[in-house]
């Protein structure tokens, strides 16, 4: 809303104090602005009283967007003897958007996020459940980890792989503890064009523990709440630093102890779901009341 609207919302000039020995330091306000002040606050207060919101009720908005596979090949060098060509699912170094629409009646306070990545795979009979779609987490790296072998171990690449090839499916847990995506991320609100940071932020952010110890029960809670008007936009951004690959249907390589191929060997699909969750609070005026009543 514009300041014509809200006219407390101004700025006012001061007058420097004297300037000497004997005079204090600072600003003054003069009468004119003494009295712009007094009715700033004045017309506050009568806005409070038009503008009364009831208490909040819990909320969350949540959107996701998916990344296929595409049909180009590339040469991945898994170590010294062996090469593996591979189709890229999301690519890196490219600054993908994942839009959460605050729909409806109200006025949303976000107060915390939850982004999760899911990789698709097509079950097999190493699970004993042939025919029938799964979808595992990627969880945001705990480090630069090695792209084969011993996590730290020397020299060092960052996983391109989400799924390790050849994972026997009775060891998923442990064998995916030190792999994940590594990517930096930020928040924009396209109304305003305000960003959470300046900057992109670490991945690592998101993680338990994490800066400033902001992730709160597995949700990166907001140093302050964010107020988004009816219909707003957040787009959660987020550029990968490695690529998430597949394994090409023609190299003969599965993820897991099992052929994941479709359509008698001739397809594989292990698309990526990226999901952002807003958590907060909800607020309707007597206008919002209503329009929930009609709904």
């Amino acid at each position: 809303m514009s300041n014509s609207r809200r006219p407390y919302r101004t700025v006012d000039h001061r007058l420097p104090l004297q300037r000497g020995p004997g005079h204090p330091l600072g600003f003054m306000r003069t009468v004119q602005a003494k009295t712009a002040q007094l009715t700033r606050e004045v017309a506050g207060l009568v806005d409070r009283l038009r503008y009364r919101y009831a208490d909040g009720v819990p909320a969350a908005y949540k959107n996701e967007v998916v990344f296929r596979p595409r049909s180009e090949t590339v040469s991945v060098v898994v170590d010294a003897a062996q090469t593996v060509l591979a189709n890229v699912v999301v690519p890196d170094a490219v600054t993908h958007s994942v839009p959460v629409v605050f729909e409806g009646p109200g006025v949303f306070c976000a107060r915390y996020m939850h982004v999760e990545f899911y990789q698709r795979v097509w079950g097999g009979d190493g699970l004993g459940h042939a025919g029938r779609e799964y979808r595992f987490t990627i969880p945001p790296s705990k480090s630069f980890v090695q792209f084969q072998g011993a996590p730290g171990s020397i020299p060092g690449d960052t996983a391109k792989w989400s799924l390790p090839l050849g994972l026997v499916s009775g060891s998923i847990s442990e064998d995916r503890r030190d792999l994940g995506v590594v990517f930096f991320w930020n928040l924009v609100d396209r109304d305003s064009g305000r960003k959470l940071s300046e900057d992109l932020i670490s991945h690592q952010v998101l993680l338990p523990g994490g800066f400033q110890n902001q992730v709160n029960g597995n949700l990166f809670e907001f140093a302050t709440p964010w107020l988004f008007e009816r219909a707003g936009v957040l787009d959660f951004q987020f550029r990968l630093t490695t690529p998430i690959l597949q394994p090409d249907v023609s190299s003969g390589i599965f993820p897991f102890d099992w052929d994941d191929r479709e359509d008698n060997g001739t397809r594989r699909n292990m698309e990526v779901v990226v999901r952002c969750e807003l958590h907060g609070t909800k607020f309707y005026d007597d206008r919002d009341a209503l329009f929930r009543e009609a709904v």
